[in-house]
């Protein structure tokens, strides 16, 4: 059965320790590699958290290669018996600024809320756990926290206007949850309200028009599989999952315009 290929976007997974691309090996059992050439890469879509095969939409990535989804699935959805994966501790970057969403102090209430700062790859602030499919919490990796929204209307701005207030915390009765998701390349509140180039929140609802000027990509991350617990990795061209190594399971996510 052919998988639908409703998604958040085109994807290739590049390894940040090499820079190369994971592509399909040119056997029967399609392992996974990486490969020097971008030209070699597989581009993927997500749904409901599994990595499809873009060019091969009735396989995902199963362990170390593409397995092809069972007859009688319809659905992404229903596949129960393949590896869900969770990206972790990524940097959140506009790929137009290179700002990257921060954990910062808020000037009004002095919480931690999220900002926007210059890309610093060794910023331990700078790393968050998201989600590959909607909906899903912004949780910093470095508070252990998710973002919440104060129930209240919000609090007064210095020019006297009431604003959401968003802060990080474990809270659950002054704050609501707040959940995310991709959206032609752009992170989207379940407000509605995506975040611009700077890391704001723009203060009219999500367009379609804006993934240029507010493109966002989920880069050195960790990728784990919810069934096994083990990370994705890649030593001498070859993907494993399981207790990498050193740094040699880092993954960025590059935006592809199949149009």
């Amino acid at each position: 059965a052919v998988v639908s290929t409703q998604s958040t976007g085109v994807v290739y997974l590049r390894h940040e320790e090499t820079g190369r691309y994971v592509g399909v090996s040119t056997g029967q059992k399609m392992f996974l590699r990486t490969y020097p050439k971008k030209s070699r890469a597989e581009p993927f879509f997500i749904s409901s958290n599994r990595l499809v095969s873009y060019t091969r939409p009735d396989h995902v990535i199963s362990g170390n290669r593409l397995r092809k989804v069972d007859a009688g699935v319809d659905s992404i959805r229903d596949i129960t018996d393949d590896q869900i994966w969770l990206p972790l501790d990524c940097a959140i970057v506009s790929t137009k600024t290179r700002i990257a969403l921060d954990v910062v102090d808020d000037p009004i209430t002095k919480s931690k809320t999220i900002g926007g700062n210059p890309y610093d790859k060794s910023s331990t602030t700078q790393r968050f756990n998201v989600g590959f499919s909607s909906p899903y919490l912004l949780t910093s990796a470095s508070l252990r926290k998710p973002l919440r929204l104060k129930k209240h209307k919000g609090s007064e701005s210095p020019q006297g206007r009431l604003v959401d207030t968003y802060e990080f915390t474990d809270d659950e009765k002054k704050y609501n949850v707040v959940k995310f998701r991709w959206n032609a390349q752009q992170l989207v509140s379940g407000r509605g309200k995506a975040l611009n180039n700077r890391m704001e929140f723009q203060d009219y609802y999500y367009k379609f028009e804006d993934r240029t000027e507010n493109s966002v990509a989920a880069t050195d991350c960790k990728i784990m599989s919810l069934r096994s617990a083990g990370f994705l990795f890649a030593t001498k061209a070859q993907l494993k999952v399981g207790t990498p190594t050193g740094d040699n399971d880092r993954w960025s996510l590059e935006h592809q315009d199949m149009s």
